[in-house]
């Protein structure tokens, strides 16, 4: 989904936190990335 969009993940990570998984994204092109995860639904949070 990302690539298609051209933002590339520099880095992933995963974390759980008292039953909530996160999922930790460094990307090289922040403001489109969070409107796009945002758009399709998922709680992008900064």
């Amino acid at each position: 989904m990302l690539g298609s969009k051209d933002i590339n993940i520099e880095s992933l990570d995963t974390k759980k936190i008292d039953g909530i998984a996160l999922l930790i994204l460094r990307v090289n092109q922040y403001g489109h990335t969070q409107s796009f995860l945002l758009d399709i639904g998922w709680n992008a949070i900064t």
